[in-house]
């Protein structure tokens, strides 16, 4: 490695190029669902890719050469109209989702933005900041840059697709749910000597690429890569002339291929080409010894000499590791031992040939970064995990528990953020678990608090979830299927400010309990079967307080909506007919006994929403006519509630708290009166009496303004 620039967080690629044959002119663009496309013969070209999944703001350094094409692609989660861009400072025209020429809105949530042409607002030798925002998350941006390299006499030549397709317009192929074909055509083989391919996907949950039939090629996507990936892959050997053919393939209904690349270049001579193609430190406790491995691979044409590997933390040297050569093509794994650091959030950066001892093809993809926690972070992947992290050294005393008798872990007590991902991640275990008591906050980019898979009968519970960047607690993947949550409980929790509050694909769980307010998108969102939920309060939630997608046979009663979706209808429910299903309910399937204003009723109940509280002319708490859910009339809660269910201090269940329920608790206290709702009565921080405290507290609520808290009611 002659020369070194240090740029992060991001994964480089750049690889001189070669061999001359007759340009390929620009076929300009094709109709938006065919993909944009186009070919390209540079002579003297170079390239690079720049690209990141965490792209606001997004600096990367760009070579100091003379430019030929620089493209951005940008691919935004859940975006709002327009989305704004700028590059360099300059601003960008905005893109609309739904109608801009250089963008394309599709399923998931997701939307391309693309900038196809921004050479002349790029500076070389330099870095460039590319930044955009009017989204709610960010999956990723890729720069694919093209520059001429005088000294290099050969001919670039590439083929370039742009634009999102979908997946759910194909199914069945090779044993996945979806795939889908591209092809780049007029492809002369013997142009170049060596071809790369390179394919940026969305939302892509497992899945891997086929080129002409070859493969699964090395670099695929997986639940590590999920949110935005560009997989790079050597493919020489593997070009035809004529048509060549990018199979992709995923189980993942939302998979999005977003651009792909082909590039051939021919090297002026046989050179070595070091890139650091992978970083895992595992799950790092705080103040404890641990190792990062980085992955080294010689990508180039002839062995590489004896050299040496960096690694930095948060641009500080940590370590260095010698290596003694590497073969053309092979690859080696290097050890950086006894990393000790506090809890925090760190970006480690690995260097390969730091000394420059090595002269390379590439002198610009000697290092990779990735951001770790130092934390409490919980990776189950299997039954064994969770014994591993029973006997985890780093974790704090009482933290993670065994009980024999019932063949449960108890994981309990923590704060746990994530900087680089999901703060609880259990998967692929038929072990039964608790998460009892742990606030988990902060997890980005774009993960959620907890992520369940796979699993079966686990419970949270008397956990606060917030400001995660996806779901407080998501539970399954999409399509449905075997392996999605069953039996999970999800009782007694704060879920707010995160873009969702709980994802539920699965089937069999109960939600209950739960305060839900003021997540972005949707509070609970539903996209399975027979589950329940119920005794919940919704509230604040920028889009939806509850959404049943494509479900069916859920329950969901006495919850209390409120001021969700900015003042439209609370909740929706999109039912998909099938012969086989049958339809959610809004309400009990019994008639029950219930409180209301002083009296006892019986009635089948349904949720209270704050937009529908009239008439009610029989007087028993239930309003005379249902609140449309969906708008077509299809989904109904038909009883709707005239007064919150879950209303603390209200004992009388009148839908106010006031004088009436301190007397009522007074005389129940007193004189043995009965009171209809004790839940309501215990407002003295739920110690578990109805005294002349409760009482007492009611009266300086109803007169003061003071704070009243009830249990949770799990």
């Amino acid at each position: 490695m002659k020369k070194r620039y240090v740029i992060a967080p991001i994964v480089i690629l750049a690889i001189l190029t070669a061999l001359s044959m007759p340009a390929s002119a620009l076929e300009g663009r094709v109709p938006i669902d065919q993909l944009n496309r186009f070919e390209v013969a540079v002579p003297n070209g170079d390239f690079t890719v720049r690209w990141t999944p965490n792209p606001s703001p997004f600096t990367f350094y760009v070579p100091d050469e003379t430019l030929y094409w620089v493209g951005i692609y940008d691919s935004v989660w859940m975006p709002n109209d327009p989305v704004h861009a700028s590059y360099n400072g300059h601003t960008l025209p905005d893109s609309s989702p739904v109608n801009s020429l250089n963008t394309r809105l599709t399923g998931c949530g997701t939307c391309g933005v693309w900038f196809d042409n921004e050479t002349g607002n790029t500076t070389q030798g330099a870095s460039n900041t590319y930044q955009s925002w009017n989204w709610d998350n960010a999956h990723g941006v890729g720069v694919p840059i093209v520059y001429i390299e005088p000294a290099n006499p050969n001919t670039l030549y590439y083929w370039f697709y742009q634009g999102y397709d979908d997946a759910n317009a194909y199914s069945g192929c090779d044993g996945y749910g979806y795939c889908m074909n591209y092809t780049f055509h007029n492809v002369t083989a013997s142009a170049a000597t060596h071809w790369t391919l390179m394919v940026a996907v969305t939302c892509a949950d497992d899945g891997n690429i086929l080129f002409n039939g070859n493969g699964p090629l090395p670099d695929g996507y997986d639940s590590s890569t999920k949110y935005y990936h560009v997989a790079i892959n050597n493919v020489t050997g593997m070009v035809q002339d004529g048509d060549n053919v990018v199979r992709l393939r995923t189980n993942d209904t939302y998979f999005h291929p977003y651009w792909m690349w082909l590039v051939g270049y021919t090297p002026v001579q046989p050179e070595p080409d070091l890139r650091v193609i992978d970083i895992d430190a595992g799950t790092p406790r705080p103040n404890h010894d641990f190792t990062v491995n980085a992955t080294i691979l010689n990508q180039g044409n002839a062995d590489a000499g004896p050299f040496n590997v960096s690694l930095y933390v948060d641009d500080v040297e940590n370590g260095t590791e010698p290596v003694s050569g590497l073969g053309a093509g092979n690859s080696t794994i290097v050890s950086f031992t006894g990393v000790n650091l506090p809890e925090d959030c760190y970006e480690f950066k690995v260097v390969a040939d730091v000394y420059d001892e090595v002269g390379e093809l590439n002198e610009h993809n000697n290092e990779t970064s990735e951001d770790y926690q130092v934390g409490y972070v919980i990776d189950v992947r299997s039954d064994s995990d969770f014994a591993d992290l029973l006997n985890d050294p780093g974790m704090p005393s009482g933290s993670v528990t065994y009980d024999s008798g019932t063949d449960t872990y108890y994981i309990q007590n923590l704060t746990i953020t994530n900087c680089a991902g999901e703060g609880i991640y259990i998967v692929n275990t038929s072990k039964n678990f608790v998460i009892n008591n742990c606030t988990i906050e902060d997890c980005k980019p774009k993960a959620s608090g907890v992520f369940l898979n796979n699993v079966t009968k686990g419970t949270i519970t008397g956990c606060t979830l917030r400001n995660n960047t996806a779901y407080g607690v998501e539970l399954g993947l999409v399509p449905l299927s075997a392996e999605d949550p069953q039996f999970i409980n999800i009782t007694c929790n704060t879920f707010y400010n995160n873009s969702y509050g709980i994802e539920l694909i699965g089937f069999n769980c109960t939600v209950k309990g739960n305060i839900v307010q003021d997540n972005t998108i949707y509070g609970v969102y539903v996209y399975g079967n027979d589950s329940v939920i119920y005794n919940n309060t919704i509230e604040n939630n920028g889009n939806y307080g509850i959404k049943l997608y494509n479900s069916s046979g859920n329950y969901v009663y006495w919850n209390d909506l409120t001021n969700n979706n900015g003042g439209g209808v609370q909740a929706n429910d999109t039912w998909r007919h099938h012969p086989d299903w049958a339809f959610n309910h809004w309400n009990t399937s019994t008639q029950v006994s219930y409180c209301y204003n002083g009296g006892t009723c019986t009635n089948y109940t349904g949720n209270y929403w704050n937009d529908w509280t009239a008439p009610d002319s029989n007087g028993d708490g239930i309003v005379d006519t249902p609140y449309d859910i969906d708008p077509t009339g299809a989904a109904k809660d038909y009883y709707p509630l005239k007064v919150p269910w879950r209303l603390c201090g209200d004992v009388n269940r009148d839908g106010s708290v006031d004088r009436g329920d301190a007397a009522a608790v007074r005389n129940h206290w007193g004189f043995g009166y009965a009171i209809c709702n004790l839940w309501a009565a215990d407002v003295n921080y739920c110690d578990g009496f109805v005294d002349r405290a409760d009482a007492s507290a009611i009266r300086n609520h109803w007169g003061f303004g003071y704070l009243l808290n009830c249990c949770k009611d799990c």
